[in-house]
């Protein structure tokens, strides 16, 4: 049996994690413990449901762009993104420190 951690992140207030210029690298530490914890209880792939992105635009702002390119880096494996009632591009992130691991970014 397939086992998938499914999150919840609103930007701007964290249900899963911090990310932007006002995130403490101890916040990014602590939530790779907690990812690496649910990895090892059987996750096999995480995926966040983020309220994000300005409405009725058919592009990503800068920050939904930095925060995703974060999360990637995280190692978070799909984002489905909700919020600008419009369709947004679909995207396949590549981790900066981890050139193995792609995210896709819906």
């Amino acid at each position: 049996m397939n086992r998938i951690l499914l999150s919840l992140f609103v930007a701007g207030v964290s249900c899963f994690i911090s990310c932007g210029e006002n995130t403490k690298k101890g916040e990014e530490q602590q939530k790779q413990v907690e990812m690496d914890a649910m990895k090892a209880e059987g996750a096999e792939a995480i995926m966040l449901l983020i309220h994000w992105g300005d409405e009725y635009y058919t592009t990503p702002n800068a920050s939904q762009k930095k925060i995703a390119q974060d999360l990637c880096d995280l190692g978070i494996d799909v984002i489905i993104g909700g919020h600008p009632h419009v369709v947004q591009p679909v995207d396949l992130l590549t981790s900066t420190t981890d050139e193995h691991h792609k995210m896709v970014c819906i």
